[in-house]
């Protein structure tokens, strides 16, 4: 038995116990993100872990770093995490996760609401007996944006609105106004993108090596 394989829970009790240990990964994520709580956060990724997001596509260190001095800030987010679909092969598994993103932020002096509707894609890997975050890459289905005070009427710039993908571009035009740098290049639903970017993470889980 080789030292991987020992780490490898066996039968159908084992893959509950092992899509278990998943699920608390990414509800913690959800948790230690919205609670500040950075290096509980840096604990769920891998060595070399990649993250993308409406604001960055790069690694998962320079996302808790971005995420730490964001929260000297005024914008606020929050996260809820909705229980995952999850597939394993070996040492590899596959979490797609529901998610709805809240951010509170000031838009020319209004308090606004952003809220994004989408799903997180997971490539997960466990090392050492535990499973990390290798790479997330979301898909953003829809997002609104309104002044959290019923009674203000929010003037957006329909210019500056329409330079953004539709499927998150509320969400960018706040984010951009507060300097954060969009990232345009994200998956639309049901684009062939979309499914490119599935069939490789198919293709990923199916080949069980990291």
């Amino acid at each position: 038995m080789t030292e991987q394989s020992e780490n490898l829970r066996p039968g159908a009790a084992g893959l509950v116990a092992e899509r278990a240990a998943i699920c608390d990964v990414l509800q913690n994520w959800g948790l230690w993100r919205d609670r500040c709580e950075w290096e509980a956060l840096r604990s769920v990724y891998a060595p070399a872990a990649t993250m993308q997001t409406t604001w960055m596509d790069g690694s998962a260190s320079d996302f808790v770093d971005v995420c730490e001095r964001m929260s000297a800030g005024a914008t606020r987010a929050l996260h809820y995490i909705g229980v995952p679909i999850i597939q394993v092969n070996g040492l590899c598994a596959l979490a797609q996760t529901r998610i709805t993103i809240l951010v509170r932020s000031s838009l020319n002096g209004i308090e606004v609401d952003a809220t994004c509707y989408g799903w997180f894609v997971d490539r997960m890997v466990k090392l050492d007996g535990k499973w990390l975050i290798q790479s997330r890459a979301p898909i953003y289905e829809k997002d609104t944006l309104a002044a959290v005070n019923p009674g203000v009427t929010l003037a957006l710039d329909g210019d500056v609105l329409a330079g953004y993908p539709a499927h998150y571009k509320h969400m960018a035009y706040m984010q951009s106004l507060v300097g954060a740098p969009i990232n345009l290049d994200l998956p639309a639903p049901g684009s062939k993108e979309q499914a490119q970017m599935l069939q490789a993470c198919a293709d990923w889980l199916a080949a069980g090596t990291h």
